[in-house]
């Protein structure tokens, strides 16, 4: 038995949608006089119970937005959702 409903449903209690999305990340870093933009407009949405894998070149910015995503970092400009909620505006 699976526990999934005969129609191809979720469960009762799991979560469905976005479980974590960004829109519009950017993040700039300061190097003295100088500002630099490690990343540019991110838009990436991550369904619930969606595996998604993170690749690219040293350097390229993927601990920046994991750590943006994770609430460690705070983007110059965008939005991160967790659950349709934004991380950057909790009261």
């Amino acid at each position: 038995m699976s526990g999934v409903p005969p129609t191809g449903a979720p469960p009762t209690g799991v979560a469905t949608g976005a479980a974590i999305s960004t829109r519009g990340v950017t993040r700039d870093f300061k190097a003295g006089q100088q500002s630099i933009t490690v990343l540019h407009g991110i838009d990436l949405e991550v369904q619930a119970g969606e595996l998604t894998y993170l690749v690219g070149e040293s350097g390229s910015g993927k601990t920046t937005l994991i750590s943006i995503m994770c609430g460690i970092l705070w983007p110059t400009l965008g939005e991160v959702e967790v659950f349709g909620t934004d991380i950057y505006n909790l009261t």
